[in-house]
């Protein structure tokens, strides 16, 4: 008996040192499952899965290699570098003459985004023959690259794109009219991101949308690249990863929607990017790092539930992964991660849920935001509309850009948890596991914890995989033809640019790419025409969701009519002001918060309801019924 123990446990052992093998076999395990699911069940989405798991499992199994070399110029001339630099900048000088010469001011050219694309593939031939003092002229040029994806899509706008930034720019601007914050409403116990909005609108003369753009926008895109970088630095010691990490991170689809529809949720997570640097670049016994530390987690924890909760999971997980390392790996030592760090800062966390919410249920509902299991259930939608489903191929196109770069970051992950890894990388591995697990969840097994909030937090905790798993790509050249090393990477970064920046979150309206993608901004046009219509109309106005949803922050008079449009029970508008924008009758509209195209026309079927014509304008016509 004493002498079985020491076998198993050196079995045990073993087998725990070769956890990469491990989780490769059971990607594969789940592929098959996540094929035969989409094969029975005929899912577009299941099937994907089982290919983008399939692939970098297989190849990590086939192609696994105690040290794979990182390809790279480490002496490279600088006339190689200058080249690379001038290209970059006569791409960037065209696209913002394709974008100054576009003939729809509301749709970027085709040309811009192939060019976007090709600036992405020329930035990463700089990171490959860069040197660390020249990384910082790449990361003022990756910073230029996501404001110019990023801010494209919304300086044509005289309103704000998206949903919730109408709302926030209610919530802001009566901060700054009333001089305190408006505490009916949540936000008023998480003011930072408002706090900052305003201070800028008020010292620059700015309105919101602009005054957004120069603060949170602004700060959002410059601290993650660079803290990205400074994070993949420290774990990686290689600077080409890091540069390609923070370009990776940019062109992630939820950060570029991040970058535009400015949310405190996506600020947020600038201070996790901080927090978790600091943590890995401290120094024991630090009053500074300690004073630094608690600022910018409590700062976390003041600006939004969401990302203040992924923080203390990172935290959990990577003390988790750090005992777990120090106890099979190393065999002692201290961790990574304290255990009392993840501890304090769940506990400050609760305690301010605690302090801030009179009633149990309250903070219910807080965590109730985060873990909503019922996220993809249309509520009230009638079960006919769930069989409108985008074509086939769409439905591919628009999920590739968003899930092949998280899948290929396996790669990567497998690399950084192999036996001969350090520390830190095992460690990062599981950070950047952590939220790709619960993202994977929500679309796997049906449930969701506001998927789009931890898509993009998956997109910035696996900028270093990713960049390490595209590197790996080249490294089986280095030895024969280190050309092809090179050209390997830079065409799978071109590649996930292009298919990111057309992706319909990242391009939040592009017909030409997506034809079922919704517009979520408003043109000037119907903005005016709100502002006039609501201006007489002594009744109450119905119209299509997301224009009810949108203006009800400015005029709270409208109301979705999605219930009487879907059934064509035109009688239970009377009453109401009816306004029908012209992408109701062209174009695919949100019905039921799902993307929705009409089979006959609205117009005609209101005029034939004996409703009459009382306002008309290029984009908007407004209808009463008269009794």
């Amino acid at each position: 008996m004493n002498n079985i123990l020491p076998e198993i446990q050196v079995v045990v052992l073993g087998l725990f040192r070769r956890l990469d093998l491990i989780l490769a076999s059971a990607g594969i395990g789940a592929a098959a499952i996540q094929l035969a699911r989409g094969i029975a069940n005929g899912s577009i989405i299941s099937l994907l899965f089982g290919v983008f798991s399939l692939v970098p499992c297989a190849f990590w199994l086939l192609m696994r290699a105690p040290e794979q070399p990182v390809p790279g110029l480490r002496n490279s001339s600088r006339r190689l570098f200058f080249l690379f630099t001038i290209g970059f900048w006569v791409l960037f000088i065209a696209s913002l003459l394709v974008l100054y010469q576009r003939l729809d001011p509301y749709l970027r050219p085709p040309s811009y985004l192939v060019a976007v694309a090709l600036m992405a593939g020329v930035l990463a031939c700089e990171a490959l023959c860069s040197a660390r003092r020249t990384s910082w002229p790449i990361l003022l040029q990756i910073i230029l690259l996501g404001i110019l994806i990023s801010w494209s899509q919304v300086v044509n706008y005289s309103g704000m794109v998206g949903m919730d930034p109408w709302f926030h720019q209610m919530f802001t601007n009566h901060l700054i009219e009333n001089h305190h914050l408006a505490e009916d409403y949540y936000y008023a116990h998480f003011p930072i991101f408002h706090l900052l909005i305003g201070q800028t609108a008020i010292l620059t003369g700015l309105d919101y949308k602009v005054a957004t753009l120069f603060s949170v926008s602004l700060v959002q895109i410059v601290c993650n690249v660079l803290f990205v970088y400074l994070f993949a630095v420290t774990i990686f010691r290689n600077q080409v990863v890091g540069v390609l990490a923070a370009l990776m991170v940019i062109l992630s689809p939820y950060h570029i929607y991040m970058s535009y529809w400015s949310i405190p949720n996506g600020f947020a997570a600038i201070f996790i990017m901080i927090a978790l640097y600091l943590i890995f670049h401290r120094r024991e016994g630090s009053p500074v790092f300690a004073m630094l530390l608690g600022l910018f987690l409590g700062t976390l924890i003041l600006t939004h539930t969401i990302s203040a909760l992924c923080m203390a999971i990172v935290l959990f997980v990577a003390w988790g992964a750090s005992t777990f390392h120090r106890r099979f790996y190393v065999g002692g030592g201290k961790n990574c991660v304290p255990f009392f760090l993840p501890i304090v800062f769940t506990a400050t966390m609760l305690a301010w849920w605690f302090w801030d919410t009179t009633t149990m249920g309250t903070l219910s509902g807080l965590l109730a935001e985060s873990f909503n299991f019922h996220y993809f259930q249309v509520t009230g939608a009638p079960a006919g509309l769930m069989d409108y489903v985008l074509a086939p191929v769409e439905v591919a196109y628009n999920n590739l850009g968003l899930f092949l770069p998280l899948f290929f970051s396996l790669i990567g992950i497998f690399s950084m948890i192999m036996e001969k890894g350090t520390s830190r990388q095992f460690v990062a591995a599981f950070i950047g596991l952590a939220p790709f697990g619960i993202t994977i969840s929500a679309f796997v097994i049906g449930i969701a914890i506001i998927p789009d909030r931890w898509f993009y937090f998956s997109g910035l905790l696996l900028g270093g995989p990713l960049a390490l798993a595209i590197l790996l790509m080249g490294g089986p050249w280095i030895t024969r033809r280190k050309i092809i090393s090179l050209v390997i990477p830079v065409l799978i970064v071109t590649v996930f640019a292009f298919l990111a920046i057309t992706n319909p979150i990242a391009d939040h309206w592009d017909p030409l790419i997506s034809p079922n993608s919704t517009r979520t901004a408003l043109f000037e046009s119907e903005i005016d025409a709100f502002h006039t219509v609501a201006g007489f109309s002594q009744s109450p106005i119905k119209t299509d969701r997301y224009y009810a949803m949108s203006q009800k922050w400015v005029r709270n008079v409208t109301i979705p009519f999605d219930d009487e449009i879907y059934p064509r029970d035109y009688g239970r508008l009377a009453g109401y002001l009816v306004l029908v924008r012209g992408i109701v009758e062209d174009g695919p509209f949100t019905l039921y918060s799902v993307p929705y195209r009409l089979d006959y026309s609205l117009d005609s079927d209101l005029s034939s309801a004996g409703f009459s014509q009382v306002y008309d304008s290029p984009t908007v016509r407004g209808y009463l019924l008269q009794r």
